[in-house]
């Protein structure tokens, strides 16, 4: 390897972990403490790109160079994946791997900042003997599992009429839309919630609004490529939705509900609503670099006789 180059991957790295990151662990060093409510904020999940000049914006043709992609679980959940590099036809693999396997811990009380890793790969460029500089794209993709949980206090009106309030008696709570701003420390949120009592049988259901508010997108899974898996209960009852699955497309939300009746002399109550949802995301970066003739440059820069 060009002792230059790993000098730089050696610094590189020395500055990272100076920073609190490990080549593979959780941040080292004090951290601050951090609420439970807070682990759950937030729209990130996994957050990747390359440092400044890892790859550097140009290259000559046959001098290896480094490239080193940051990985860093910014969510409240821990993720499994796989990570690809993609290389243009220009460019070769001398060292590392494009393809490889990860498992980054999400945010915790006990580990406030995810899980981080860095994957180092050295790079070899060519090029036309009669080609001055060609422009080439360095890809960087990571599929992931996910999870997102939301859970929010949530009113079971059971009186929507009023008729208690007309008896004199307060009730526990009144039943109001939700809106949900802040994110639960992932890339696919539940944005509102709207509680309803379906009153031919005294089962309350929930509209439950779900979108993609992160930087990247599902995975393309066939035929359902907007689809995230579902499951919610309302304290510790599981709630019957209208299927396992729900889509993401705008506007769309999905119904939720008991499968059982409350009884018809039960006074509104407040009561914790649990969503869990699962799915496979995909985050993208690239970097365009050009790739310059040292040949070619030399012949440009000899005067002529």
């Amino acid at each position: 390897m060009n002792k230059s180059i790993l000098t730089t991957i050696v610094i590189i790295l020395i500055v990272l972990n100076g920073c609190g990151m490990n080549r593979r662990g959780s941040s080292s060093g004090p951290t601050a403490t951090i609420s439970e409510q807070e682990l759950h904020k937030g729209f990130d999940g996994l957050t990747i790109e390359f440092p400044e000049n890892y790859p550097p914006l140009e290259v000559y043709e046959g001098d290896t160079f480094p490239v080193i992609v940051l990985l860093e679980n910014a969510g409240a959940s821990d993720l499994k994946g796989d990570i690809s590099i993609l290389l243009n036809n220009n460019v070769r693999l001398t060292k590392g791997s494009l393809e490889q396997d990860i498992e980054l811990k999400g945010k915790s009380i006990a580990s406030p900042e995810g899980e981080r890793e860095i994957i180092e790969l050295l790079i070899k460029p060519f090029i036309f003997p009669d080609t001055q500089s060609i422009g080439s794209t360095i890809i960087a993709q990571v599929g992931y599992e996910y999870k997102t949980s939301a859970v929010v206090n949530v009113c079971i009106d059971t009186d929507p009429f009023d008729e208690l309030l007309a008896k004199g008696i307060q009730k526990a709570c009144n039943k109001e839309d939700i809106e949900l701003q802040d994110g639960q420390g992932a890339p696919i949120a539940v944005t509102k919630i709207i509680t309803k009592i379906n009153r031919n049988n005294n089962i309350p259901e929930f509209e439950i609004f779900v979108e993609n508010k992160g930087k990247g997108k599902l995975y393309d899974l066939d035929e359902y490529p907007d689809y995230v898996d579902i499951e919610a209960s309302l304290y510790d009852k599981k709630l019957i939705c209208e299927d396992d699955e729900m889509s993401l497309e705008e506007g769309s939300y999905i119904i939720c509900k008991p499968e059982e009746s409350f009884e018809e002399t039960q006074e509104p109550y407040i009561s914790l609503l649990n969503i869990k949802l699962s799915y496979l995301y995909v985050e993208t970066i690239n970097k365009e670099i050009t790739i310059k003739n040292k040949k070619r440059l030399r012949e440009k820069k000899t005067p002529s006789i």
